[in-house]
């Protein structure tokens, strides 16, 4: 039936026991007579408060809030405790203005938050009726199966379920969040407590949880979540540092200790203060550029540790450790019997001065920076001694930087500079997050190009008019990701910046000297599924560099990087100057017979190749790729194609350590390919017998020759190969 009749319907059987009913309601205290129009405007004013939604906008590492306003932020006093308290509260329980009605429109059933099945409530709407009646209510007479929102005589707010009961607890009604305290109670301006323990404020017009804001709460301010819940400790919320005690409430004009560290922020703001002197309750702190506050007989001691990484020819290596102190230190640095321990292996002090943030040496003048040089060192038996941060990691199959990188410091003589004391510091701190590289910078363009990442050198003074050389690098599999760092560390590709081998280069009138590095980093092992994106991110950084030349673009790559050097010359046999794999796989031109295929003699027939290997090499075994693949395009008439092929991997920065045979680059980099096996011998003896490794000619006997000129190193004839 509609709604009007089956009001008045209900209003006739209320009529017809009236005489029992006002008998009834003699035997209680609190009966009231209200007319039914007065009763639905009630509900509809009760609805209609119940209706504004916040909606919380947060980052996944910054808070973004509210700034603090008359209108979001009210100061209210106390907090409603939900399922606390409900002996005290059961002494002033509820009564109500409304009839007894038979129900007839359809109620819901308010279900705690805290059950695992959470009911989203309708509230609903009262009856309409004209008339009076009267009926006992609430506490008192819980026949009166009332739904949906009711006011109390008090102007309290309380819910009822299908039930008839009042709900209590956190409840979702017409998508907002609400709470009702034990009493039935809605809570609204106070904070919650529900039946976990949790805190929450609640509007005091809406009823609706609040989230991603401040709230003053009896003189003390907090900070709501995204859940709503207190936040604790430091925050940066709305580009401002602030810090909250355990309890929620925020540090305003006073001191916090956090980390071992005293920090002051401002008595009207909240915000950390540095770089500043205060006195507080008669004693003078004074406040670095990270907030640390001290005073003049504080102990020096170390706020955060860093690390500075360079390239090695075995890789990444930690040469510096830059200390950031918590008071200013004179230039009086002594290392003298102080000693710095790497992740568990102890290094010597080379070098120690004041610095800036950076490690840059500050003359004649303090600093809150202390900057320490160390011994490199490999091994490469005990590898644990070489403490690199950077490490194969065999369940992912690639470089990962470790979890944590401990370094200590112990009895470094310092002097501070506001009393000139001498002291001793001892330090040890995590730093793996705190990683500086001073050579990388050289790479000053960063980017991605669709899938790829990369990272671009450009020599100074070049220009379109006299373009110079493009070398493009490939990693090996252990760099794949989208650190480009770990690429140009883990193979010392920086090298190719340095002037030594940057001056092999020059524009093909010999004006300019120099050529662009472009290394290219994959999410992923290198393949031809990859080869139409690594040809338009080459194409893309040629076209938005018009100081490079596009007839000398050489591409060169190691392990995995050098078998899609081979892919990408048997793909696009007309766009490269050169192809330079090292240690490569050739199972993109060889068969499962070692046979070179018809394809891979076609197209890299008449493309001019330098081939770099070891013999010691076991990760990819010469003698099933570059040799078989060499020995084979030769004997098809190809000429221009060069072979070095060493016994090991010897270094130069550490001339006494044999590295991985895997590891061919190292020659390259540290500019050892001078020689290249006889292409006669290769093409004419029997089997692989024709290619002899040889370390003392630095890979062969012959030198590499083309267009009637003969070539000293790899870099030399690089500079000479220009695409027809």
């Amino acid at each position: 039936m509609k709604k009007e009749n089956a009001t008045w319907y209900s209003l006739r059987k209320v009529k017809g026991g009236l005489a029992s009913l006002t008998l009834l309601a003699s035997f209680f205290v609190g009966a009231v007579t209200v007319s039914a129009d007065d009763l639905a405007t009630s509900d509809a004013k009760a609805s209609s408060d119940q209706e504004q939604v916040l909606v919380s906008d947060q980052s996944d590492q910054t808070l973004l809030a509210q700034a603090p306003s008359e209108a979001q932020n009210q100061s209210v006093s106390g907090e409603a405790t939900g399922l606390q308290g409900a002996e005290s509260q059961a002494e002033s329980s509820p009564s109500f203005e409304a009839k007894e009605t038979e129900k007839e429109s359809a109620a819901v059933t308010a279900t705690p938050s805290d059950q695992a099945d959470e009911n989203v409530l309708l509230a609903d709407s009262k009856v309409s009726a004209d008339g009076t009646v009267s009926a006992v209510l609430g506490a008192v007479n819980q026949s009166a199966n009332l739904t949906g929102f009711q006011e109390g005589t008090d102007g309290s707010w309380y819910y009822y379920g299908a039930d008839g009961q009042a709900v209590t607890g956190t409840q979702t009604i017409n998508g907002q969040t609400l709470f009702f305290a034990a009493d039935g109670k809605q809570v609204k301006g106070a904070f919650a407590t529900d039946a976990q323990g949790q805190s929450y404020f609640y509007d005091a017009d809406t009823g609706d949880r609040w989230t991603n804001r401040f709230v003053g709460v009896d003189g003390q301010w907090y900070y709501l979540d995204a859940s709503g819940l207190k936040v604790t400790g430091a925050q940066l919320i709305n580009g401002q540092n602030l810090y909250f005690n355990a309890d929620g409430s925020q540090v305003k004009g006073q001191l916090a200790n956090r980390d071992g560290f005293a920090y002051y922020y401002a008595a009207d703001t909240g915000d950390l203060v540095t770089n500043s002197t205060l006195v507080l309750d008669g004693k003078t702190y004074h406040l670095n550029e990270f907030g640390v506050a001290t005073t003049d007989s504080d102990k020096i001691a170390t706020v955060e540790t860093t690390m500075v990484l360079d390239s090695y020819e075995f890789g990444p290596a930690v040469s510096k450790v830059i200390l950031a102190l918590n008071q200013k230190v004179t230039p009086d640095v002594v290392h003298a019997g102080s000693q710095v321990i790497l992740a568990g292996s102890p290094r010597k002090i080379t070098n120690s001065y004041v610095s800036d943030a950076s490690g840059h040496v500050i003359y004649f003048d303090s600093s809150s920076y202390v900057t320490l040089e160390l011994e490199v060192i490999y091994d490469a038996k005990d590898t644990s001694r070489n403490a690199t941060p950077l490490s194969f990691d065999l369940a992912s199959f690639s470089n990962k930087w470790a979890t944590n990188y401990r370094i200590d410091v112990d009895d470094l003589q310092l002097q501070a500079d506001s009393t000139k004391d001498i002291q001793w510091l001892d330090s040890s701190q995590d730093a793996i997050n705190h990683r500086l590289y001073d050579n990388t910078e050289r790479f000053s363009e960063r980017g991605s190009y669709g899938r790829l990442h990369y990272a671009a050198y450009q020599p100074d003074g070049v220009t379109a008019e006299d373009p110079v050389p493009l070398v493009v690098w490939l990693h090996g599999i252990g760099e794949v990701g989208t650190d480009v760092n770990i690429p140009i560390l883990a193979s010392n590709v920086v090298r190719l910046t340095q002037e030594d081998l940057q001056s092999s280069w020059t524009s093909r009138s010999g004006q300019h000297k120099g050529a662009h590095v472009l290394v290219l980093q994959s999410p992923q092992a290198w393949s031809a599924n990859l080869a139409a994106d690594l040809m338009a991110a080459v194409q893309d950084y040629v076209a938005s560099h018009p100081s490079v030349d596009p007839k000398r673009i050489h591409l060169l790559g190691a392990s995995n990087g050098g078998g899609m050097v081979v892919t990408m010359g048997a793909t696009y046999p007309d766009y490269f100057a050169s192809l330079v794999p090292i240690a490569a796989p050739f199972s993109a031109v060889l068969d499962s017979n070692k046979t070179l295929t018809n394809q891979g003699l076609s197209n890299l027939f008449n493309q001019p190749m330098w081939l770099l290997q070891t013999s010691s090499d076991q990760t990819v075994v010469a003698s099933d790729n570059v040799e078989p693949f060499y020995k084979q395009i030769l004997q098809a008439g190809a000429s221009n194609k060069w072979l070095s092929l060493f016994e090991s991997n010897r270094g130069s920065q550490f001339p006494d350590v044999t590295y991985n045979g895997h590891w061919s680059w190292v020659r390259l980099f540290n500019n050892q390919v001078n020689g290249v096996q006889k292409p006669e011998n290769a093409r004419t003896w029997d089997g692989l017998s024709g290619m002899v490794a040889t370390d003392p000619t630095f890979g062969g006997d012959a030198k590499a020759n083309s267009q009637g000129q003969s070539f000293d190193s790899i870099f030399a004839w690089l500079n000479a190969q220009v695409k027809a």
